[in-house]
């Protein structure tokens, strides 16, 4: 009786300590981290959705778990932090399986845009769809207004 309960008692508990997998796993930072790592922050209407064949080496290596295959045109409504044009394109980082979403046309998102090639992450990210998730997009729309907010931001490095 031993000899057969022993293999199974000894599987269920390395079972028990085996480490939980989960498809996506969200680390999201503070808003003012966010705001400070940011190259472009704005709220923008998309114009147009134009699909790329090619990015830079650099990128079809680091990112290599979704696609970044969309230039996306937007027309800016209101900016906290970037250039001061009037539309500007934002390439986009889709992610399928940690619940990222495309952009669409005539749709109004609030956008995060990181490093110089300005990237919109669209999954594990601020960036969302300016009427999804309104209390969430209020609340960090008054924060971006705040002078003191943004000031706070740039010189904490906490």
């Amino acid at each position: 009786m031993w000899k057969k309960s022993f293999p199974v008692a000894v599987l269920i508990f390395w079972s028990l300590l085996a480490a939980k997998a989960y498809p996506c796993q969200c680390n999201f930072r503070a808003h003012r981290k966010d705001f400070r790592g940011a190259n472009a922050i704005f709220v923008g209407k998309v114009v147009k959705v134009d699909k790329i064949n090619r990015v830079s080496e650099r990128w079809e290596s680091e990112l290599a778990g979704g696609s970044l295959g969309n230039a996306v045109t937007f027309q800016i409504d209101k900016r906290w932090k970037g250039t001061k044009v009037k539309q500007i394109v934002v390439l986009e980082y889709y992610e399928a399986g940690c619940a990222g979403f495309r952009f669409r046309e005539d749709e109004t998102y609030l956008i995060y845009a990181f490093e110089r090639e300005l990237i919109a992450f669209t999954a594990c990210s601020r960036t969302r769809g300016f009427n999804q998730e309104r209390y969430k997009s209020a609340e960090e729309i008054r924060q971006l207004d705040n002078r003191w907010f943004r000031l706070w931001a740039r010189i904490n490095p906490f």
